[in-house]
C-alpha cells in the first residue's frame, strides 16, 4: 500500500510540474518537450529523486506504441507514397554511410576504439520517432515535411535495433573492444547483418498490414464507440508484442504500419464518421501525457557531474551528428530530386536537417547496454547529454526556423 501511495504521489507531482511548464511554455511561447526537458534537468541538479524508473522496457514496449501509432494514424496516405523513394533512400543508402563516418571519426576525435565507436554512431545518429512528432505537432509542420520526416525516423528503427543488437554481440566477445573489426566480422558476417536487416524490417511492415486490415475488418463490422476503442488500443500493442516477441520482427515498424492502415483505410469507411474525433482526441490525449512524462524523466537522468566531465565530448558528436546528417539529406535527396517528379524542396531540406532529433529511442538503447560493455558509463552519459542538447538547442530553434524557410501560405516551393 505504501509503494502504491508513493508511486501515486510521484504521478501527480510529475503532473503538477507539467501543467507549470504548460502554462510557462505557452506564455513565453517555447517548445513544450524543450521546457519539460530543461525542467527535468533542473530537478536533476536540485539533486531530487522520483522512484517512477525510466527503464528501456518502459520506453520501448509500454510508451513507444502508443505515440508511434498515433503519429502513424496522421499521416496522409498521399503523402506517405510520395515520400517513400526519398525515404528508402535516406535510410537504405545515408544511414549506413553515416553511421560507418561517425563511427570512424569518433575513433579518432573520441578516444573509444572502432566497435565502441560505431555502437556510439548506431545509438545516437538515427532520427527519434517521438521528438519529430510531437515537435512538429507542436509547429504545426506542413503534412509532407512530417510525413517525410516522421517516415524516415520509423523506417531507421528497424536497421538501428538490428545493428545495435549485432555490435553488443561482438563487442561481448572481446575483452575491451579493441581487437581489430576484420578479425570479428568477416563478408559473411556483414551480408548475415544485411538479411537480417531486410527481414526484420519487411516483416515488422507485412505484420503490421496484416493486423492492421485484421483489425479493420473488425471496425467495417462493429460501431460501437468503446468497441472501437479498444481495438484501436489492442492494435499497436498487440502488433507490437507479437511482431517483437514472437516472430522476431520490428514490433516499431509493425505499430507504424498498423497506424498507417487505420489512418488510410479506417478512417476512410471501416470506422463510424462520429467515432472518428472521439478516437482522435482520445489518441492525442494519450500521446501528449506519455510525451510529458518522457521528456521530464530523460531531463532528469542526466548526471550534471558526468555531463560537465564530458561536455567537450558532447558538443563535438553533436556537432558531428548535425554535419552528418546535413551531408547526408542534401546529397541524397538533391541527387533523388534530378529523377523524381515529386521533388522535396531545399527550404523543406533544410527542415530535415534541423529536425534530427536523438532523444527517447537513443535513451532506450543505451540504458539497455550490458554492463561488460566497454566505455558503458561514458556512452550513457554522451547520449543522454546529447538528447537534452539535441531537445533544448535544436528544438527550441526548430519553430523559429521553420518560419523562417517556410512561411505561411504555400509550404512547398519548388527547387532553385
Amino acid at each position: 500500500m505504501a509503494e502504491t501511495v508513493v508511486v501515486l504521489s510521484e504521478l501527480l507531482l510529475v503532473l503538477a510540474i507539467s501543467i507549470a511548464v504548460r502554462v510557462f511554455a505557452s506564455r513565453v511561447g517555447i517548445s513544450y518537450i524543450v521546457g519539460l526537458v530543461l525542467v527535468g534537468f533542473a530537478v536533476a541538479v536540485l539533486g531530487i529523486q522520483l522512484e517512477i524508473p525510466l527503464s528501456p522496457d518502459l520506453i520501448m514496449v509500454v510508451f513507444l506504441p502508443t505515440v508511434l501509432f498515433q503519429g502513424a494514424t496522421e499521416i496522409e496516405p498521399g503523402h506517405f507514397w510520395d515520400n517513400l523513394p526519398f525515404v528508402l533512400v535516406i535510410t537504405v543508402f545515408g544511414l549506413p554511410v553515416a553511421i560507418a563516418f561517425i563511427g570512424w571519426v569518433g575513433s579518432h576525435l573520441l578516444g573509444f576504439s572502432l566497435l565502441v565507436s560505431l555502437l556510439f554512431a548506431t545509438i545516437v545518429y538515427p532520427v527519434d520517432p517521438v521528438s519529430v512528432i510531437r515537435i512538429f505537432r507542436e509547429v504545426d509542420a506542413p503534412p509532407r515535411l512530417a510525413a517525410l520526416v516522421e517516415s524516415e525516423s520509423h523506417l531507421g528503427d528497424g536497421f538501428v535495433i538490428v545493428l545495435y543488437t549485432t555490435i553488443v554481440a561482438v563487442l561481448l566477445r572481446t575483452d575491451h573492444g579493441s581487437v581489430d573489426l576484420g578479425t570479428l566480422w568477416s563478408l559473411s558476417d556483414a551480408l548475415a547483418v544485411a538479411w537480417d536487416i531486410i527481414f526484420v524490417s519487411i516483416g515488422g511492415l507485412v505484420f503490421g498490414i496484416v493486423s492492421g486490415f485484421a483489425v479493420y475488418l473488425v471496425l467495417r463490422a462493429e460501431e460501437e464507440r468503446m468497441v472501437d476503442l479498444l481495438l484501436t488500443i489492442f492494435l499497436p500493442y498487440g502488433s507490437y508484442l507479437l511482431a517483437d516477441q514472437l516472430l522476431g520482427v520490428s514490433g516499431v515498424l509493425a505499430t507504424v504500419a498498423a497506424g498507417l492502415v487505420i489512418g488510410s483505410y479506417g478512417k476512410r469507411d471501416a470506422i463510424h464518421p462520429d467515432n472518428i474525433d472521439y478516437l482522435e482526441n482520445m489518441w492525442d490525449a494519450a500521446a501528449f501525457l506519455i510525451s510529458t512524462y518522457l521528456f521530464l524523466l530523460i531531463g532528469m537522468q542526466v548526471s550534471v557531474a558526468e555531463l560537465l566531465r564530458h561536455l567537450d565530448l558532447v558538443v563535438l558528436t553533436v556537432v558531428l551528428v548535425l554535419v552528418t546528417r546535413a551531408t547526408v539529406v542534401y546529397t541524397l535527396v538533391g541527387a533523388l530530386n534530378r529523377t523524381s517528379s515529386e521533388s522535396v524542396a531545399r527550404n523543406y531540406q533544410h527542415i530535415m536537417v534541423w529536425s534530427g532529433l536523438h532523444t527517447v529511442v537513443p535513451v532506450a538503447l543505451v540504458l539497455s547496454l550490458p554492463s561488460s560493455i566497454p566505455f558503458r558509463d561514458t556512452l550513457q552519459a554522451m547520449v543522454l547529454g546529447v538528447a537534452v542538447l539535441s531537445i533544448v538547442f535544436q528544438g527550441s530553434l526548430l519553430p523559429y526556423i521553420l518560419r523562417a524557410v517556410i512561411p505561411k501560405g504555400p509550404r512547398q516551393t519548388t527547387n532553385p
